[in-house]
């Protein structure tokens, strides 16, 4: 009897060894960089959106000229016209400072779901930006497949479609029939 349970001693004890050798290791986690520089200067939708920014930019720049010429170009300047001249800039500049947020945050937001989409499809633990890994090895730079998942995602930037300049001679021609 004192046998048979020593053998099952001897048999458990085996066996609970064997189940701690077959733990599953926890896997060391995945990294993975991406240059949100590059994604920046390279996605469609943020070129989209700095050109959007320049025309808006050009269009604020010529309205202050145009307000500044109507104003100094007299010997004297009206007070009154200075202030609404500061006051139209103003307003201009708080537009153009609004629409640069505006753009910015849709972007953001859509290039941090971007990247935690990819982060969780290829299953890495972290993404970080490029500039801040001191070493790392070339092949854990995801900027191109950000750009790519980026260009493929369907994004609302709220820009209005460009005002199409139409030719004054359609307007002569129906001036003319009447």
């Amino acid at each position: 009897m004192r046998i048979k349970l020593m053998v099952v001693a001897v048999l458990m004890l085996a066996l609970a060894g064997l189940t701690g050798c077959q733990q599953e290791q926890k896997a060391s986690p995945k990294l993975a960089v991406v240059d949100a520089n590059e994604v920046y200067q390279n996605c469609d939708f943020c070129v989209e959106a700095g050109e959007y920014l320049k025309g808006l930019s050009m269009e604020f720049q010529q309205k202050v000229a145009t307000l500044q010429a109507q104003t100094t170009g007299k010997e004297k300047p009206d007070a009154a016209a200075m202030k609404a001249m500061r006051d139209e800039a103003m307003k201009l500049q708080q537009k153009m400072t609004g629409e640069q947020q505006r753009l910015v945050t849709i972007l953001d937001k859509e290039l941090k779901a971007a990247l935690d989409a990819y982060r969780a499809e290829k299953g890495l633990s972290v993404i970080m930006n490029r500039q801040q890994a001191v070493s790392f090895d070339e092949s854990s730079d995801v900027t191109k497949d950000i750009i790519a998942a980026m260009n493929a995602r369907k994004i609302d930037l709220g820009i209005p479609a460009p005002e199409k300049k139409e030719s004054a001679a359609p307007e002569k021609a129906a001036e003319e029939s009447k």
